[in-house]
């Protein structure tokens, strides 16, 4: 009779399990949907404004180049700033928290910038933005890994990054078409809709969990990391209209300069960096990093330029700009995720070389 019963128990302990488990793998694709859906936002924002920039300029005539890619440039900068604070803050705030913050601020600065009456307050509400996304990538991150088995993860971040390239891929091509039915602030109002039907369905699937950690990140570097990227981007930003040995560029430029570094020395030895120095040690992650950012500062001065180019010299309309620009999106991420599978880790190195030089070649027959 006891082993009938233990064999019983046993059963139901197993059949209990298994109902836990198909539970929990629910909850992880959930989770991996959300985060996939945020990722995009994040980036298609990052892209989608550059067809729309020849419309701001109409829209906006009074003010200058230079002031106006800071639509552009005031996301992006803060963006960067933020993101390694931001990874800190999930673990002390708690991810559940900064997720679903930082997704309904996404949806309420998105509004703001699309009711912009002025340049300045849609610069405002772009960095404000920008702020907003920094917060949801790592707590979306951090989401994923802590709800998705160890077998499955390298799946789930193949798919989270996926996202990301697909908003690159769709961002143009979205934008002209806004762009072209509606006029610019369409592009920052579609995120509405979205951003609260993401926040919604978060606020019901993620299970809340305790913090990983209670010591909130530097908050001195934090601002001097982000006053600094944004010192250095103005004065680049500002140096054709100013003049490069104007004060007020020299000043952006130096002062942008002493205050990352006082950030990178901070980082140091405070025991909640705003940087964290350690993987910079690392020689491949530092040569990655380097060619990333030159890369990617050649291939966001395409994605903000290209579709001006191609209305200006062309006269292709923004529809046409977007989907002119969109093949070489698509074909970017084709070909990160082929290399990725097909070629060695000790030639990868050869197929980014090879990328790089076909995209200045082509770079170089548009110049000319």
């Amino acid at each position: 009779m006891s082993a009938t019963r233990s064999g019983a128990a046993s059963d139901s302990a197993g059949v209990a399990q298994d109902a836990r488990d198909a539970q929990d793998a629910a909850t992880g694709r959930r989770i991996l949907l959300l985060a996939c859906a945020v990722t995009f936002l994040a980036f298609l924002d990052a892209t989608v404004v550059n067809v729309a920039f020849p419309d701001l300029r109409r829209a906006f005539p009074e003010v200058s180049l230079a002031r106006l890619t800071w639509v552009v440039s005031a996301y992006t900068v803060v963006f960067a700033a933020l993101l390694a604070a931001a990874g800190r803050l999930a673990d002390t705030l708690g991810r559940h928290v900064l997720f679903l913050g930082s997704v309904l601020a996404f949806t309420v600065t998105s509004l703001a910038a699309s009711l912009a009456p002025t340049s300045g307050l849609l610069i405002l509400a772009r960095a404000l933005q920008g702020a907003a996304a920094a917060g949801m990538i790592p707590a979306a991150l951090g989401l994923v890994l802590a709800h998705t088995p160890p077998a499955r993860r390298a799946a789930a971040l193949g798919a989270w990054g996926a996202a990301g390239g697909l908003a690159a891929a769709v961002g143009p091509s979205l934008g002209g078409l806004l762009v072209e039915v509606w006029d610019w602030r369409a592009i920052f109002l579609i995120n509405v809709p979205l951003g609260l039907g993401v926040w919604w369905a978060a606020a019901r699937a993620v299970p809340r969990r305790a913090p990983a950690v209670r010591r909130l990140p530097d908050p001195v570097g934090t601002a001097a990391l982000t006053l600094g990227i944004g010192g250095l981007v103005a004065g680049l930003s500002q140096g054709r209209d100013w003049g490069w040995t104007d004060p007020a560029v020299l000043g952006l430029g130096f002062g942008g300069a002493l205050l990352a570094a006082l950030a990178l020395h901070r980082s140091r030895r405070h025991p909640a960096p705003a940087v964290d120095r350690d993987l910079w040690r690392d020689p491949v992650f530092a040569r990655a990093n380097l060619g990333a950012l030159l890369f990617g500062a050649a291939m966001y001065a395409w994605l903000l330029i290209g579709p001006s180019y191609l209305i200006a010299r062309w006269n292709y309309s923004a529809l046409e700009a977007g989907f002119g620009i969109t093949p070489g999106a698509v074909l970017a991420m084709g070909g990160a995720l082929a290399v990725g599978r097909r070629v060695p880790a000790r030639l990868q190195w050869a197929a980014v070389t090879a990328g790089s030089l076909l995209f200045a070649a082509g770079a170089g027959l548009l110049w000319g």
